[in-house]
């Protein structure tokens, strides 16, 4: 901002002594952070095209605004507007600023002879109240029409970001600038400066807790992060549109808390083969499973196969009642046999999932609890999405089959894993509790397995594949647990068929 002061001729050739004009000039600088192009992006994925629209924001407004002042001995105020122009398609908006480009919010004057200075005004004040030889602005909407004697100016800031307005929407707004100042003939004449810089900034995006997410693909470490321990939410995984219960847990991680129960390739004889992509899925590329999830259990003790088992939509009545289980002597291929529903494995698919996220209760009249459904069992190498074959060692498998932004647990000898981790907030590792695992918040299963044709320890046992391989071929270490035993590092044939359970990436 520039402020020229001059005498003035009176036009009868004579000068009026300690008279002078004023003129204010204001450099204005419009920085833009940022100034982003609008960019478009196309990517395929198997038959999906995604369009990536880049968020921008456009900033306008002149390079200058003079004041124009004659001073009086007790003090002239004048002022001047400009016209500010912001727009953006952020879904979050933006938040425009003002501040002077230095540490100094004075005017000072161009002439190296005086040290004199304009002020800031102190505090909000109309015209009427400004003092001598100050100045400050107004900002306000272009529909609350342009300053006048009501107006309240304010000092402008130093250096540094001051918040103006912060729009939380697309938008397109127009504002009027004002800057006002107050001179008498007390101060010498000249131009008296300062630089202002108005700024723009696409605001980040805005990071909601997973409540307010309806698919199991929009979770992502910052939503997690956001979320309080304790937070229950029911999500749709976008692949098959089944729902799932997931929980923050004390371990500040968010897991599911429901078995998967993804079926995967052709089940059963149907056409349509399933294939997960980086769109939807935990993998690094679209993967075609090598097998079909199926509804017959039968035997395979290959290490590097990939199949999967659908068992139906059961749960058991009693999930902490370990001793009435069914499997492994019996042979027994299905939840349908005698022994199963005898141990009281229900099938539920004719019934209505509960809404209540946190209940211990399995069945109440025609509602189930979808925490204690028993969900699929897959093989190591299917629930790591092909990429746990045999030449992963004593490592992580890349891939999983958990929905993007979730992953399979890392668990091994040398720093336990998530399962540790996650077993040991609750007091599991060393006081282990059979009923605390199975019950709110963390709804473990005792769905038991898949091994040599037939189901083992359903009702007395749960396993669960992290994404770690042992240091051999065969085997990948797990979570297992029973009434009175649980280890959350344990390693087992990669050939079994073991839940998944989920946690949102690291």
């Amino acid at each position: 901002m520039r402020l020229r002061t001059q005498t003035i001729d009176n036009s009868k050739g004579r000068v009026l002594a300690g008279t002078s004009g004023a003129v204010m000039v204001l450099v204005l600088g419009a920085m833009l952070f940022p100034s982003l192009p609008t960019a478009v992006q196309a990517e395929e994925s198997g038959s999906t095209a995604n369009l990536n629209v880049e968020s921008a924001v456009a900033i306008t407004l002149p390079d200058t605004v003079a004041i124009d002042v004659t001073p009086t001995p007790d003090g002239t105020f004048s002022s001047s507007n400009v016209k500010l122009s912001v727009s953006t398609n952020n879904n979050s908006g933006y938040t425009l600023s003002l501040a002077t480009t230095g540490d100094d919010n004075h005017m000072h004057s161009q002439n190296q002879a005086t040290t004199e200075t304009i002020a800031p005004v102190s505090g909000s004040v109309t015209q009427a109240k400004f003092a001598n030889n100050t100045w400050g602005y107004n900002l306000r909407a272009a529909s609350e029409g342009d300053a006048n004697a009501s107006t309240e100016y304010q000092a402008v800031p130093k250096s540094g970001d001051t918040a103006l307005r912060t729009t939380s929407a697309p938008s397109s707004d127009s504002y009027n600038l004002t800057f006002g100042a107050k001179v008498n003939t007390s101060i010498p004449s000249g131009t008296y400066t300062n630089t202002v810089a108005v700024s723009v900034v696409a605001n980040p995006p805005l990071v909601a807790d997973m409540t307010s997410l309806s698919t199991m693909q929009e979770m992502t470490p910052e939503v997690c992060e956001k979320t309080e321990v304790g937070t229950v939410a029911r999500l749709t995984d976008a692949r098959d549109q089944k729902q799932y219960w997931v929980t923050k847990l004390a371990d500040g991680n968010c897991w599911m808390t429901q078995n998967l129960d993804l079926d995967l390739g052709v089940k059963d004889g149907n056409t349509d083969t399933t294939v997960l992509t980086p769109a939807d899925s935990d993998v690094s590329r679209s993967w075609t499973p090598e097998r079909s999830t199926t509804t017959s259990i039968f035997s395979n003790s290959d290490n590097t196969e990939q199949y999967s088992w659908d068992p139906g939509y059961w749960v058991k009545s009693d999930p902490d009642g370990y001793s009435n289980s069914c499997g492994s002597s019996s042979g027994i291929t299905s939840f349908d046999d005698a022994d199963c529903t005898s141990a009281g494995w229900t099938d539920v698919s004719s019934m209505t999932p509960m809404d209540d996220g946190t209940t211990n209760t399995v069945i109440s009249g025609n509602t189930y609890n979808a925490h204690y459904l028993v969900g699929n069992y897959y093989q190591w190498n299917a629930a790591t999405a092909g990429t746990g074959g045999a030449d992963v060692v004593g490592r992580d498998a890349t891939d999983s089959i958990c929905p993007k932004g979730w992953q399979l647990p890392i668990s091994n000898n040398q720093n336990k894993g998530f399962f540790y981790l996650l077993l040991d907030k609750y007091g599991l590792n060393s006081s282990y509790n059979s009923t605390t695992i199975t019950q709110s918040p963390l709804y473990f299963h005792p769905s038991g397995y898949v091994y040599s044709g037939s189901l083992g320890d359903a009702g007395s046992g749960g396993y669960y594949w992290s994404s770690t391989a042992y240091s051999s071929t065969n085997d990948a270490y797990s979570l297992d647990f029973y009434s009175d035993y649980v280890d959350p590092s344990i390693y087992y044939y990669r050939y079994y068929g073991f839940s998944v359970r989920c946690l949102a990436s690291q």
